[in-house]
């Protein structure tokens, strides 16, 4: 089943927060086992591997060298670091070893990314609503207007038809044989006014359809 976003956001964060834990899990673990195999090579590195000198006080009363830096993780274990980084005109503090820092600044471009993919994916999911909406919105439109459409295309064919036979009657009528005739000139103009009337007929109701497609068109804008 396809996760959502922000379920996937939420997966991100439970996976950040496993890493973090299974890096402090690996960090004490490593930091011990170097206490635990460290050879010390000074005077005041035996002192201390002996538990001769228990705490820093003592070493710095009997002012001895400080030439490993074992000597300080030993008396100090919980002795914290800072890796302080301007990136970009903003300081950002990382509590913590060289080590630690390059590790959360590999996490923070992590983060970085899954923002980016959860934004994206977003946009995506937003783009494709839009465009259902519009396709949804184009089906409404062509339900409601292809009556309307289709009476107006059927009407134009026959104002042009009428048009035409309108055309066709006022150069007869105008021609001299016809004034030589007048049954013929009476039964043309009979049929002319008839094709004008029907002809005014065809604008009004095109006028009329055009409006109202008009109306209908402007509910979907």
């Amino acid at each position: 089943m396809k996760m959502t976003a922000p379920q996937r956001k939420e997966g991100f964060s439970e996976k950040r927060k496993e890493r973090e834990e299974r890096r402090e899990l690996r960090e004490k673990t490593r930091k011990e086992k170097e206490l635990s195999d460290w050879i010390p090579k000074t005077e005041t590195g035996k002192l201390v591997k002996e538990g001769k000198i228990e705490n820093y006080n003592q070493l710095l009363s009997r002012n001895l060298p400080v030439l490993e830096p074992e000597i300080i993780d030993f008396l100090i274990p919980n002795l914290q670091e800072k890796v302080i980084e301007i990136r970009k005109g903003r300081i950002h503090t990382f509590v913590g070893g060289i080590d630690y820092y390059l590790i959360k600044r590999e996490e923070l471009h992590q983060n970085e990314t899954d923002k980016k993919l959860i934004i994206n994916e977003e946009e995506n999911v937003s783009k494709k609503k839009q465009k259902r909406i519009e396709a949804e919105n184009r089906q409404a439109k062509y339900q409601a207007t292809k009556d309307v459409i289709s009476k107006i295309s059927e009407l134009e064919k026959e104002i042009e038809l009428l048009e035409r036979r309108e055309k066709h009657l006022e150069q007869t009528l105008a021609d001299q044989e016809t004034y030589n005739n007048p049954n013929k000139a009476t039964e043309l103009n009979t049929e002319f006014i008839k094709v004008k009337k029907e002809l005014s007929d065809c604008l009004i109701g095109w006028e009329n359809l055009n409006e109202e497609l008009s109306n209908i068109e402007s509910q979907f804008s």
